[in-house]
């Protein structure tokens, strides 16, 4: 006689791995491969085999990179693991999934309002940190789903800087504007636009644009812009 599991018990934190996918739309061949992102989750979260094993970032990369039918089910996994956690640690450990593959993997169309949804609730909680990550996360996903395509980088220098631009993002250009805003918080708080646009337009008016002719039929010195735009992103301007 088969147990009924409870629905709570499906969708919530669990220390055990998946025995077989939370989607139904993963395709039965694949479904190995979704519980051994279950375990990959487990494993850098530090609860199978008593430690962290960054690597598998690794293995959870090379699973969707070769299979992206999994991508989902992934995010599902993540939404489970962070639901109903009260081991704070742990539960971040998640969300450092959760922002690393959000930044990478374009979620589908059908999943998109349900995983920005988990994110959203989450922000809003007691934890500033998990809060704080959680709503970050929801910006990258935002990104890369509008993007329509998967992000190659390298694993390595990718993470550093990610979660180095969680606290101190400086990168204007190339970014959206969430992301604009979101480097700028701590410097500029109250400014309502992105700075780059502020600074370009303080500097016009400050150079007498205003009683420039032809203003934007000028020709443009392209090594100079370059070198403005590095400075800007180095906040060096």
């Amino acid at each position: 006689k088969k147990m009924l599991i409870p629905v709570e018990d499906l969708v919530s934190f669990s220390f055990n791995p998946l025995k077989k996918p939370l989607l139904k739309s993963v395709p039965k061949a694949y479904s190995k491969h979704a519980v051994s992102i279950s375990k990959f989750i487990l494993k850098y979260m530090g609860i199978l085999n008593g430690q962290k094993f960054d690597l598998s970032i690794y293995d959870i990369v090379d699973l969707l990179n070769n299979y992206s039918e999994l991508v989902d089910e992934m995010f599902f996994q993540l939404i489970k693991q962070t639901t109903n956690n009260h081991i704070a640690e742990r539960k971040y450990k998640v969300w450092e999934l959760f922002l690393i593959f959000g930044s990478i993997f374009p979620v589908s169309v059908d999943n998109h309002l349900r995983i920005l949804a988990h994110c959203a609730k989450s922000a809003l909680g007691n934890d500033e940190k998990i809060n704080k990550i959680s709503l970050y996360t929801l910006i990258k996903i935002e990104t890369r789903f509008y993007s329509g395509k998967k992000l190659i980088v390298s694993l390595d220098s990718f993470t550093k800087n990610l979660f180095e631009s969680l606290d101190h993002g400086k990168t204007y250009f190339g970014v959206t504007l969430y992301e604009q805003i979101w480097n700028q918080k701590n410097e500029y708080p109250k400014l309502p636009i992105p700075y780059v646009l502020y600074y370009i337009i303080f500097n016009m008016i400050k150079k007498n644009c205003l009683e420039t002719k032809d203003l934007f039929n000028k020709k443009i010195n392209m090594e100079i812009l370059n070198t403005i735009k590095t400075l800007i992103d180095l906040d060096k301007s």
